[in-house]
């Protein structure tokens, strides 16, 4: 059975998005079978990065003078 190959585009949506390096060593250690070209701009990914860069410049937060007035706890994390 014989599969038709992937383009690199599809390898790299389908895997993740990981990055180019990264999406040639996956499909070389699965052993799948990818059309040589090269990779397009990947729309998701660009706007991954533009939402990565959207950050505040400033803040109007207030610094304590007290010691130990605040306490900042992460909860994000397991």
């Amino acid at each position: 059975m014989c599969r038709r190959p992937w383009s690199f585009n599809n390898a790299h949506e389908q895997l993740g998005h990981p990055g180019k390096d990264v999406t040639h060593e996956i499909v070389k250690g699965l052993n799948l079978n990818m059309e040589p070209g090269l990779m397009d701009t990947c729309w998701a990914c660009a706007v991954a990065k533009v939402k990565q860069k959207n950050i505040m410049q400033f803040s109007l937060h207030e610094k304590s003078q007290v010691s130990v007035e605040r306490v900042f706890l992460e909860m994000s994390s397991v």
